[in-house]
């Protein structure tokens, strides 16, 4: 997925078709906010960094291959962290949907993964209905905005916490993606000297890595 790091150009592409009130926000505390999965050795101090964007679907697939089979191999020897990149719309409801769901990370990271793998292998045979349409929120500027939701409401999420997750203007959830998104694109434009990046992006140390293989223990 080829990513442009355009600041906050994601947050409107939502906000315009979204009816939601503001108070589905009011019980999100931002300390709560997971965005970061660690995997592996956890007291290993060389932690490889993974930059995805959760709709991504190269992303996904990504994680269920390439990083399982590398996890398998050394998962007592590497320390992980996938860093959430709120990219779009459908990413933050992703993110939003999964922290309404738990604050458990090792939970959020099973629910994410399997999630995503059943997108993954049926989105491109998700066609809304007419009724799915009028009970779920849609973006002309994102036609797969609401196959994200058909699909989170096939693999079990209710109607409620799919609505709940919906992305909302000023709510203190998206505002504080917003201020990680930012400090997050500032670095990843310094350190690729780019303002578009391939996702997913692996780093470590302030390197890109094309392969996790390459990189030194």
């Amino acid at each position: 997925m080829l990513l442009r790091l355009l600041l906050c150009a994601f947050f409107f592409i939502f906000s315009t078709n979204s009816q939601i009130s503001n108070d589905l926000n009011n019980n999100f505390e931002t300390q709560q906010l997971i965005t970061d999965i660690h995997l592996g050795n956890k007291t290993n101090k060389n932690v490889i960094y993974i930059y995805i964007a959760p709709s991504c679907l190269h992303c996904a697939r990504f994680i269920i291959e390439d990083l399982e089979k590398f996890l398998d191999k050394n998962e007592n020897n590497r320390h992980i962290i996938i860093k959430l990149l709120p990219a779009s719309a459908k990413d933050i409801f992703i993110i939003k949907l999964l922290n309404n769901e738990t604050q458990d990370e090792n939970l959020f990271f099973l629910i994410f993964k399997n999630y995503i793998k059943r997108i993954l292998t049926t989105i491109n045979q998700i066609s809304p209905t007419d009724e799915e349409q009028l009970l779920f929120k849609g973006s002309k500027k994102d036609p797969e905005m609401i196959k994200f939701q058909v699909g989170a409401h096939e693999f079990g999420f209710s109607e409620d916490k799919i609505q709940k997750a919906y992305p909302i203007m000023k709510g203190k959830f998206e505002l504080s993606l917003l201020n990680d998104y930012l400090k997050t694109i500032k670095y990843l434009s310094s350190i690729s000297d780019s303002k578009e990046i391939n996702l997913p992006l692996i780093i470590n140390k302030d390197k890109v890595y094309k392969n996790l293989y390459d990189i030194k223990n």
